[in-house]
């Protein structure tokens, strides 16, 4: 089995060290990606994320056939065994192009699956947050689609250093809060599950569909503006994505370290976490 540093590499089904300079995913982020969790063997939210990324790639007209992503991606399948753990990700770019902003000429789209074996994930306790700095550009054609442009979370998670600080809470240019650099974010205010709006900006994330879909009640849950004062009022707040499924929020602190906001109790989100534990469970046996 691959080692944690040295991840298994496909580029179009083909086994590869790395893609060229030329790609558009590369030279531009002209491209969408998905981070899969693999257990036993088995990816439990595959369909999931390969239906985000069918959605998002029609967004972007860049072109997916089916046969492609096949192709791509049983070389994956016949590399695992009923042990296999770890993390997959699968990149799909515009392919080839030569200088310039132009997509003309790289009409061959390229799909890259990454195979990092790991025998374990983080466990997801109650953890710590920080307020970012950075804030998040609105922009409803990109919004919602895991884009490669990720340089926003990249500048926001540097701003912390702090092994105990889990995460950064990013806002946009109004001060409404999107998400987490790498994870959604739910708040229980008004006696329902409120989780931000993201036509204009942020990740639907797999894990975000698969609460609001197949979870949370629907009378428990809704969408909309969530502000600092929201925040403020909540009883309890979770971040989530598709690795670590629902992690309780204890605190929060603002940008310098100071207390902005504590958990009265995470009862509500590990109450979550199993029933997502419990939910994934059934598709790894």
């Amino acid at each position: 089995m691959a080692e944690m540093n040295a991840p298994l590499i496909w580029v179009d089904g083909q086994r590869a060290e790395g893609v060229s300079p030329l790609d558009r995913g590369f030279a531009y982020g002209d491209g969408l990606f998905e981070t899969i969790g693999l257990r036993g063997g088995v990816m439990p939210l595959l369909d999931w994320h390969v239906s985000r990324l069918r959605r998002s790639a029609r967004a972007l007209s860049i072109p997916l056939a089916q046969s492609h992503l096949q192709q791509s991606l049983e070389p994956l399948y016949d590399a695992l065994t009923p042990e296999s753990q770890g993390v997959i990700k699968i990149m799909l770019t515009r392919g080839l192009g030569g200088r310039g902003y132009s997509p003309v000429g790289a009409e061959q789209s390229r799909v890259i699956v990454i195979y990092f074996a790991d025998a374990s994930l983080p466990a997801a306790s109650p953890c710590v947050v920080r307020l970012c700095e950075a804030t998040l550009g609105r922009n409803k054609l990109l919004a919602g689609h895991k884009h490669m442009s990720r340089l926003e979370q990249v500048l926001a998670r540097s701003e912390w250093t702090d092994p105990a600080i889990a995460e950064g809470l990013m806002c946009d240019d109004t001060g409404a809060v999107i998400e987490a650099t790498a994870h959604n974010v739910f708040v229980w205010h008004d006696n329902q599950w409120l989780t931000p709006d993201l036509t204009e900006a942020g990740v639907n994330g797999v894990m975000r569909e698969l609460l609001l879909n197949r979870v949370i009640p629907a009378n428990l849950s809704r969408v909309g503006r969530v502000t600092l004062e929201t925040l403020r009022d909540a009883r309890e707040a979770f971040i989530c994505n598709s690795l670590k499924g629902v992690q309780p929020i204890a605190r929060i602190c603002d940008a310098e370290g100071g207390l902005f906001w504590e958990s009265e109790s995470t009862e509500r989100g590990l109450a979550l976490q199993k029933a997502v534990r419990d939910y994934l469970s059934k598709a790894i046996r």
